[in-house]
């Protein structure tokens, strides 16, 4: 999807869904601070696999953050962050999730360990016909 479709499709769902966070409720008064996220489910049944868009999401930073986490160990491997980012936003699911923090890294290593199970496969076709 274009850079031009994709900002048309947040703007419609910011239209029809308003500011607040799909995920943990937090109303922002900033569009700016809101962020469109798609979701995924992946058919490895099929050869080549499928990775489907199956609906986007306005969500607020953190739980974008959240959904990426991975992305923040790398960026605090690299020292682009620091410690207390990977905090908060740890913090951040447990409040939302009513987690501990060891429930937290628990989750972190079965998502880690679905992502590499998914990474191994080469052949994908990518489905987002639903939304282009």
């Amino acid at each position: 999807m274009t850079a031009s479709k994709w900002k048309a499709l947040r703007n419609k769902l910011i239209a029809e869904r308003g500011l607040a966070c799909a995920m943990c409720g937090r109303v922002e008064t900033d569009a700016k601070k809101i962020h469109a996220h798609e979701e995924w489910h992946y058919d490895t049944t099929t050869t080549p696999a499928r990775a489907i868009v199956v609906g986007v999401e306005l969500i607020c930073g953190k739980c974008h953050a959240v959904e990426h986490f991975g992305r923040l160990r790398i960026l605090y491997k690299r020292g682009e962050i620091g410690v207390a980012v990977l905090n908060d936003v740890i913090a951040h699911f447990c409040k939302t999730n009513d987690a501990t923090v060891d429930e937290f890294l628990a989750h972190e290593e079965r998502v880690v360990a679905e992502w590499r199970k998914l990474c191994d496969i080469k052949e994908w076709v990518v489905d987002a016909a639903r939304f282009v």
